[in-house]
């Protein structure tokens, strides 16, 4: 016998109305799942994954949780997406914390990758969305202290401590912290330049805040602590 399922509305953070980076989270938990989502990478691009709640309508009548995973760029690589009958499995999968497929061989996007795809994603449409505007002011910022990292955030990207995003960045009632501080990445995992920005101090460029290139960490020096990310930039 098919299996059948009813869906129901799609939620808020569907791809079926498009992207909004407004709709992401670090990560799916009890609270977030019905209107949040997560972006994850492989070697192949970005990943989306959200979860969504269905009833099985032939035989036993119960939910089932969906987890539904779509490339946002890139090429081939794996297919990914499953569905359970417990939230609490649907959530460590979307997640990538249950030892999946999933989970082994794709990882968080704790680097904002600002490809051609990604600045689309993050910073083409900035006008409508608070965060985006931020990302872009933050990378116009640094291209006018040292315009030769434009090469290195366009091919491997920025990473920014995950608290900067869930605060207000933009108006009056603003609360980012008097400094932030910005990796750009020339490789994988090795840092071109680390910069210190002043979101409330105006910068050289119009528009832009005040930045300022750090030196980077030698073979031999303490290593350089994040915080909650792996490859996170502190927030002080």
């Amino acid at each position: 016998m098919a299996r059948c399922l009813n869906m129901g509305w799609c939620g808020p953070q569907d791809l079926v109305y498009g992207f909004d980076p407004n709709n992401l989270a670090a990560a799916l938990t009890t609270g977030n799942w019905k209107r949040k989502a997560v972006m994850r990478q492989d070697r192949h691009g970005l990943l989306y994954a959200w979860v969504a709640k269905g009833e099985e309508t032939e035989g036993k009548r119960r939910a089932v949780y969906v987890v539904t995973v779509k490339r946002l760029d890139g090429e081939g690589g794996r297919c990914y997406g499953r569905d359970f009958y417990s939230l609490e499995a649907a959530l460590r999968y979307a997640n990538g914390r249950d030892g999946s497929g999933f989970g082994r061989f794709t990882r968080p996007m704790g680097r904002m990758i600002l490809n051609d795809r990604g600045a689309r994603l993050f910073g083409g449409e900035a006008g409508a969305d608070g965060y985006a505007r931020f990302l872009t002011r933050v990378v116009e910022s640094i291209l006018a202290v040292d315009p030769s990292m434009e090469k290195h955030v366009c091919r491997h990207g920025i990473t920014l401590h995950p608290d900067v995003e869930g605060r207000k960045s933009c108006g009056r009632k603003s609360d980012l912290p008097a400094r932030i501080t910005v990796r750009c990445y020339k490789s994988k995992d090795q840092v071109a330049a680390r910069f210190h920005l002043f979101p409330k101090e105006r910068g050289s460029a119009r528009g832009s805040m005040r930045a300022v290139r750090m030196p980077v960490s030698q073979p031999g020096q303490k290593k350089y602590n994040g915080g909650n990310s792996a490859r996170g930039a502190s927030v002080a």
